[in-house]
């Protein structure tokens, strides 16, 4: 009798660091899983606003960085919706957490600042992406572009 209750407490602590060792397990491939949704959802955050960035360098070069016309031409294809916005000598837009432009600066959690210098012939757009998230400002990334117009009335650009 002594060996068969010694048997069946043996097999109970077996079968309790077995349970332990899988919700150790568990534990670790909970954790491995939400590290890849983050990391999923911040370059997905990443290739959104790089696209985006990269269209409002595309409209610079194409309008001769004539704010007025980039902000018309951004905002054709928004249903004659302003969202694009004059700030200072440049162009802001906002974006909420699932990257829909959005009027109000409240609602915008990505931000994206293109500041130009067309004080020469060689215009120069400073394009910034910045997270607003949880109050606080963090520059993601910037790109500068350049665009030299020797003669405006060629390209299509005023004079």
């Amino acid at each position: 009798m002594a060996t068969h209750a010694s048997r069946s407490r043996a097999f109970f602590l077996e079968l309790v660091l077995d349970l332990v060792v899988f919700a150790l397990c568990a534990v670790v491939s909970i954790q491995v899983f939400i590290e890849a949704r983050v990391t999923s959802s911040q370059s997905s955050a990443l290739s959104h606003l790089s696209i985006e960035a990269q269209a409002i360098a595309e409209t610079f070069k194409a309008n001769d960085g004539n704010i007025a016309a980039m902000i018309a031409a951004l905002d054709m294809a928004q249903d004659a919706t302003q969202l694009s916005f004059f700030e200072g000598s440049g162009i802001v837009r906002y974006y909420d957490s699932s990257f829909n432009l959005v009027a109000d600066k409240d609602e915008a959690r990505y931000q994206i600042h293109c500041r130009i210098d067309a004080s020469k012939a060689l215009k120069i757009a400073f394009i910034t992406v910045i997270d607003t998230a949880h109050d606080t400002t963090r520059e993601i990334f910037s790109i500068e572009v350049r665009d030299y117009v020797s003669n405006p009335t060629f390209r299509g650009g005023d004079t």
